[in-house]
């Protein structure tokens, strides 16, 4: 049995930061979420850049654009950018054809959905993280279940991208959102 998830952290700059995903309740409790997974292949998850390099830091970086650039537009703003996350080594997790299957799940703190809410309090409230496969298919507490018939098959792709909640324009500020993916193989 091996675990395997990875918190991608998503920012508007090189910033790092670090979040824990709880939901408040009512009359004092409190929701925990709890993730995991079970797998029958030894595969160490991480992720993968536009150009299929393994970035050790999980950190994607969106381009940077100016509040005049967003105005009062609604939905997706700038360029997006793919990524993928899957085994650190394709070729030992697929084994041999061993591996004929996968299920992804990703979570996170949302403002909407598929998208993450930006986790810098200073920051624009109105801009977040939209998080899609690269089908457009949701991701967000949306589990994805697929075929494996070759190792670059174990390689997930998505992308991530601004997106502006509301018609105000936003304040400048950083942004950053994080969602954890959890990963099977079967």
């Amino acid at each position: 049995m091996n675990i395997n998830k990875i918190s991608i952290l998503i920012l508007f700059s090189a910033s790092a930061i670090t979040s824990i995903y709880a939901q408040a309740a009512v009359d004092g409790s409190v929701e925990v979420k709890f993730q995991s997974s079970i797998t029958s292949a030894s595969c160490d998850i991480g992720v993968y850049d536009e150009n299929d390099i393994l970035v050790s830091s999980s950190t994607i970086v969106l381009p940077s654009i100016t509040s005049s650039d967003v105005g009062t537009t609604i939905g997706a703003v700038g360029d997006s950018v793919t990524f993928k996350i899957g085994p650190a080594d394709p070729t030992a997790c697929f084994n041999n054809g061993a591996v004929t299957g996968y299920q992804i799940v990703a979570t996170g703190s949302q403002v909407g959905p598929n998208v993450l809410q930006n986790s810098y309090t200073t920051g624009p409230s109105n801009i977040g993280v939209e998080l899609l496969a690269a089908n457009g298919s949701p991701v967000l507490d949306t589990p994805i279940v697929g075929s494996v018939a070759a190792p670059e098959d174990t390689l997930l792709e998505f992308t991530g991208s601004l997106y502006h909640t509301d018609a105000t324009a936003p304040v400048e500020g950083l942004i950053g959102a994080s969602a954890v993916f959890t990963t099977a193989y079967n």
